[in-house]
């Protein structure tokens, strides 16, 4: 009964801590972001890149998409997920 207990107490910290340390994103229209290249993300190399150049947000759906376009006014035919951008 104490292990089942403490095992309660013991997750409920882990959520505190976790809940405490999440960093929420909010994008705007017209906001400069990197994207991530997920092709790379099994390679561990120490000169690769992993984000692509700068991407204007052009559109922000409420289900956590977003349509963005290169800063030359290419508009990129494919929405993007928010866990893809970063500030």
């Amino acid at each position: 009964m104490q292990a089942l207990l403490h095992t309660e107490i013991v997750q409920l910290q882990r959520k505190i801590w976790h809940d405490k340390h999440i960093k929420e994103k909010q994008f705007q229209e017209g906001d400069w972001e990197l994207l991530y290249d997920s092709r790379y993300k099994d390679f561990k190399g120490k000169l690769r890149t992993r984000w692509l150049r700068p991407h204007v947000v052009e559109r922000c759906h409420d289900n956590g998409s977003m349509q963005i376009r290169t800063i030359h006014e290419e508009a990129i035919p494919l929405l993007v997920n928010v866990h893809r951008l970063t500030m």
